[in-house]
This record gives C-alpha cells, structure tokens and sequence, in this order.
C-alpha cells in the first residue's frame, strides 16, 4: 500500500492532493468527521484517514477501521 501523509494539523499538501482526486477532506473511517493526513492509495478507489485514525492503524498488527467510501457528495450527507 502506497501512503501519501502530511505530519501535523495542518496538511495542506494532502488536503489539495484529495480536493483534485475527488476524495473527501474528512476521514474515511465510519462516524469521523476529522480533516485527513493521510492518503491511502493501491486500493481500487484511495482513501484517507485522520491523524488519529492512521496512528492506530500504523502499528504492528494494526486495527480493524470500518471505511465508508464515496466521493465529497457523500461527505454532506454523512
């Protein structure tokens, strides 16, 4: 897996890197509305993921996260 990430609050890189992919600026994982770090690519569609969210999951083992796809139309109605 390819993982595009800015450190830090403000990612500022990795906000207009998914406003010109189509993705949302929020974080994928299901009930999250945190702004993204992170970019998740190798996938059939990318994704992104908060800074908490991908602390988490960046560990040996990782964690279970349920992802909700879908493009920033979906993002208003979440």
């Amino acid at each position: 897996m390819a993982i595009i990430r800015d450190q830090g609050e403000l990612s500022i890189g990795v906000l207009a890197l998914a406003v010109s992919w189509g993705l949302r600026t929020t974080c994928y994982v299901q009930g999250c509305d945190q702004p993204i770090t992170t970019i998740c690519t190798d996938h059939a569609e990318p994704f992104c993921l908060c800074e908490t969210h991908y602390q988490q999951a960046n560990v040996p083992g990782g964690t279970r996260l349920t992802i909700v796809f879908g493009g920033p139309e979906q993002e208003a109605e979440s």
